[in-house]
Protein backbone atom coordinates (compact mmCIF):
# COMPACT_ATOMS: atom_id res chain seq x y z
CA UNK A 1 0.00 0.00 0.00
CA UNK A 2 1.36 3.46 -1.01
CA UNK A 3 1.87 6.06 1.73
CA UNK A 4 0.17 9.50 1.48
CA UNK A 5 3.57 11.04 0.80
CA UNK A 6 4.23 8.54 -1.97
CA UNK A 7 0.85 9.31 -3.59
CA UNK A 8 1.56 13.03 -3.43
CA UNK A 9 4.99 12.58 -5.09
CA UNK A 10 3.44 10.43 -7.81
CA UNK A 11 0.78 13.08 -8.51
CA UNK A 12 3.46 15.82 -8.63
CA UNK A 13 5.46 13.77 -11.18
CA UNK A 14 2.33 13.21 -13.29
CA UNK A 15 1.54 16.96 -13.21
CA UNK A 16 5.16 17.80 -14.15
CA UNK A 17 5.00 15.33 -17.06
CA UNK A 18 1.68 16.84 -18.20
CA UNK A 19 3.11 20.41 -18.05
CA UNK A 20 6.18 19.58 -20.14
CA UNK A 21 4.40 19.59 -23.56
CA UNK A 22 2.56 22.79 -22.61
CA UNK A 23 5.79 24.58 -21.62
CA UNK A 24 7.53 23.26 -24.73
CA UNK A 25 4.66 24.61 -26.85
CA UNK A 26 4.99 28.05 -25.25
CA UNK A 27 8.77 28.05 -25.80
CA UNK A 28 8.31 27.11 -29.49
CA UNK A 29 5.63 29.80 -29.88
CA UNK A 30 7.85 32.49 -28.33
CA UNK A 31 10.80 31.40 -30.50
CA UNK A 32 8.59 31.53 -33.59
CA UNK A 33 7.45 35.08 -32.69
CA UNK A 34 11.08 36.19 -32.24
CA UNK A 35 12.14 34.66 -35.58
CA UNK A 36 9.18 36.19 -37.43
CA UNK A 37 9.79 39.60 -35.81
CA UNK A 38 13.48 39.51 -36.72
CA UNK A 39 12.72 38.38 -40.28
CA UNK A 40 10.00 41.01 -40.67
CA UNK A 41 12.27 43.72 -39.34
CA UNK A 42 15.10 42.76 -41.71
CA UNK A 43 12.62 42.71 -44.61
CA UNK A 44 11.30 46.16 -43.58
CA UNK A 45 14.80 47.63 -43.29
CA UNK A 46 15.59 46.42 -46.80
CA UNK A 47 12.70 48.60 -47.93
CA UNK A 48 14.06 51.51 -45.83
CA UNK A 49 11.09 51.61 -43.46
CA UNK A 50 11.16 54.33 -40.83
CA UNK A 51 8.16 53.07 -38.85
CA UNK A 52 8.64 53.36 -35.06
CA UNK A 53 8.10 49.62 -34.48
CA UNK A 54 10.67 48.73 -37.16
CA UNK A 55 13.19 51.19 -35.72
CA UNK A 56 12.66 49.87 -32.18
CA UNK A 57 13.27 46.27 -33.32
CA UNK A 58 16.20 47.34 -35.52
CA UNK A 59 17.76 49.03 -32.48
CA UNK A 60 17.13 45.96 -30.26
CA UNK A 61 18.49 43.53 -32.87
CA UNK A 62 21.40 45.89 -33.77
CA UNK A 63 20.57 45.67 -37.48
CA UNK A 64 23.18 47.52 -39.56
CA UNK A 65 22.59 49.67 -42.62
CA UNK A 66 26.12 48.78 -43.73
CA UNK A 67 29.37 47.26 -42.48
CA UNK A 68 32.76 48.87 -42.96
CA UNK A 69 35.84 46.80 -42.11
CA UNK A 70 33.84 44.87 -39.55
CA UNK A 71 32.26 47.98 -38.00
CA UNK A 72 28.46 48.16 -38.13
CA UNK A 73 26.70 51.35 -39.11
CA UNK A 74 23.36 51.13 -37.26
CA UNK A 75 20.23 51.21 -39.40
CA UNK A 76 18.60 53.54 -36.85
CA UNK A 77 21.42 56.08 -37.23
CA UNK A 78 21.07 55.89 -41.03
CA UNK A 79 17.31 56.59 -40.84
CA UNK A 80 17.84 59.49 -38.39
CA UNK A 81 20.32 61.10 -40.79
CA UNK A 82 18.03 60.55 -43.79
CA UNK A 83 15.19 62.31 -41.94
CA UNK A 84 17.45 65.24 -41.05
CA UNK A 85 18.71 65.65 -44.61
CA UNK A 86 15.15 65.49 -45.97
CA UNK A 87 14.15 68.22 -43.51
CA UNK A 88 17.16 70.31 -44.56
CA UNK A 89 16.32 70.01 -48.27
CA UNK A 90 12.61 70.68 -47.67
CA UNK A 91 13.61 74.06 -46.19
CA UNK A 92 15.56 74.95 -49.36
CA UNK A 93 12.41 75.56 -51.43
CA UNK A 94 12.81 75.04 -55.18
CA UNK A 95 16.37 73.77 -54.81
CA UNK A 96 15.03 70.71 -52.96
CA UNK A 97 13.26 69.39 -56.07
CA UNK A 98 16.46 67.91 -57.53
CA UNK A 99 17.19 65.87 -54.39
CA UNK A 100 15.10 62.71 -54.49
CA UNK A 101 14.90 60.00 -51.81
CA UNK A 102 17.51 57.83 -53.53
CA UNK A 103 19.95 60.74 -53.82
CA UNK A 104 19.46 61.58 -50.13
CA UNK A 105 19.92 57.94 -49.13
CA UNK A 106 23.16 57.73 -51.12
CA UNK A 107 24.48 60.96 -49.56
CA UNK A 108 23.74 59.75 -46.03
CA UNK A 109 25.22 56.30 -46.56
CA UNK A 110 28.35 57.74 -48.21
CA UNK A 111 28.85 60.12 -45.30
CA UNK A 112 28.34 57.42 -42.65
CA UNK A 113 30.77 55.10 -44.45
CA UNK A 114 33.33 57.91 -44.81
CA UNK A 115 33.01 58.82 -41.11
CA UNK A 116 33.56 55.18 -40.14
CA UNK A 117 36.67 54.95 -42.33
CA UNK A 118 37.98 58.21 -40.90
CA UNK A 119 37.50 56.95 -37.33
CA UNK A 120 39.46 53.82 -38.22
CA UNK A 121 42.29 55.89 -39.68
CA UNK A 122 42.19 58.28 -36.71
CA UNK A 123 42.78 55.34 -34.37
CA UNK A 124 45.73 54.13 -36.48
CA UNK A 125 47.21 57.62 -36.67
CA UNK A 126 46.42 58.34 -33.01
CA UNK A 127 44.49 61.47 -33.94
CA UNK A 128 41.67 62.87 -31.81
CA UNK A 129 39.64 66.05 -31.45
CA UNK A 130 40.10 68.24 -28.37
CA UNK A 131 37.44 70.34 -26.66
CA UNK A 132 39.41 73.51 -27.42
CA UNK A 133 39.32 72.67 -31.15
CA UNK A 134 35.55 72.20 -30.91
CA UNK A 135 35.18 75.55 -29.10
CA UNK A 136 37.28 77.23 -31.81
CA UNK A 137 35.03 75.84 -34.53
CA UNK A 138 31.92 76.90 -32.61
CA UNK A 139 33.27 80.46 -32.29
CA UNK A 140 33.09 80.71 -36.11
CA UNK A 141 29.50 79.46 -36.00
CA UNK A 142 28.37 82.16 -33.56
CA UNK A 143 29.31 84.94 -36.02
CA UNK A 144 25.98 85.47 -37.82
CA UNK A 145 23.86 84.80 -34.69
CA UNK A 146 23.10 87.24 -31.89
CA UNK A 147 23.50 84.66 -29.12
CA UNK A 148 24.02 81.03 -28.28
CA UNK A 149 20.29 80.75 -27.50
CA UNK A 150 19.56 81.83 -31.08
CA UNK A 151 21.88 79.10 -32.37
CA UNK A 152 20.13 76.52 -30.16
CA UNK A 153 16.75 77.69 -31.49
CA UNK A 154 17.91 77.50 -35.11
CA UNK A 155 19.30 73.98 -34.67
CA UNK A 156 16.14 72.84 -32.90
CA UNK A 157 13.83 74.36 -35.53
CA UNK A 158 15.79 73.12 -38.54
CA UNK A 159 16.97 69.68 -37.42
CA UNK A 160 15.47 68.92 -34.02
CA UNK A 161 19.04 68.98 -32.63
CA UNK A 162 20.55 70.36 -29.47
CA UNK A 163 23.91 72.12 -29.69
CA UNK A 164 25.51 68.93 -28.33
CA UNK A 165 23.93 66.92 -31.20
CA UNK A 166 25.36 69.41 -33.69
CA UNK A 167 28.81 69.15 -32.13
CA UNK A 168 28.79 65.34 -32.21
CA UNK A 169 27.22 64.92 -35.65
CA UNK A 170 28.87 67.77 -37.56
CA UNK A 171 31.64 69.67 -35.78
CA UNK A 172 33.70 66.80 -34.34
CA UNK A 173 33.53 64.66 -37.53
CA UNK A 174 34.65 67.61 -39.70
CA UNK A 175 37.55 68.51 -37.43
CA UNK A 176 38.58 64.85 -37.22
CA UNK A 177 38.45 64.54 -41.02
CA UNK A 178 40.74 67.57 -41.42
CA UNK A 179 43.20 66.32 -38.80
CA UNK A 180 43.29 62.82 -40.27
CA UNK A 181 43.96 64.27 -43.74
CA UNK A 182 46.86 66.33 -42.36
CA UNK A 183 48.32 63.43 -40.38
CA UNK A 184 47.91 61.06 -43.31
CA UNK A 185 49.68 63.52 -45.63
CA UNK A 186 52.67 63.57 -43.28
CA UNK A 187 52.76 59.77 -42.91
CA UNK A 188 54.71 57.50 -45.20
CA UNK A 189 55.55 53.85 -45.34
CA UNK A 190 54.34 50.52 -46.60
CA UNK A 191 51.70 50.24 -43.88
CA UNK A 192 49.72 52.92 -45.75
CA UNK A 193 50.04 51.39 -49.23
CA UNK A 194 46.54 49.91 -48.98
CA UNK A 195 45.16 53.47 -49.04
CA UNK A 196 46.92 54.50 -52.25
CA UNK A 197 44.68 55.25 -55.19
CA UNK A 198 44.40 52.40 -57.64
CA UNK A 199 41.78 50.80 -59.87
CA UNK A 200 38.28 51.73 -58.76
CA UNK A 201 34.97 50.02 -59.34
Amino acid sequence: MMSPNGEQEAQTKVQAVNLRPFLLGIAVFVLLIVILSAGGTIWATRRLSDQPAVLALARTLAIPAARVNGTKIPYVKYIEDVRILKTFYSLQGDAAARFGSENISNQVLSRLILNTLIHGLADKLEVSVTDSEVQGALANLVGPFASEEEIEGELRDRYGWSKEDYINKVVRPLILEQKVAEAFGKSAGEEWSEYEAGDQV
